[in-house]
């Protein structure tokens, strides 16, 4: 499995609309629902920090090719204050895991 880390702090005039196109690509997932792919996303409790969590049991991620990630995308750079750090990450341990 795939898992990637993925932190970012944005503009705080630009959080709510990141957290609204986040959003969006969550019900676009539920609409296409596809199997190989599990996806977490974090509001930190500053309120302008994100953390998601993308992890990929086997084949390509699905997440690059949906509308809505391509919109969320489209100027996330611009809504950031810090750019996106991305880390791959082996599970260590886990205590009642989501899923």
């Amino acid at each position: 499995m795939k898992r990637t880390v993925i932190s970012y702090t944005v503009r705080p005039e630009t959080a709510k609309i990141n957290e609204e196109l986040i959003r969006g690509v969550f019900d676009e997932l539920a609409q296409v629902e596809p199997a190989n792919v599990r996806y977490t996303a974090y509001a930190l409790d500053d309120g302008v920090s994100f953390l998601h969590i993308v992890e990929v049991e086997r084949g390509e991620n699905p997440i690059p090719d949906l509308a809505s990630f391509k919109r969320y995308t489209e100027a996330v750079l611009e809504r950031c204050q810090e750019q996106p750090l991305l880390n791959q990450a082996c599970e260590v341990g886990a205590y009642r895991p989501a899923g």
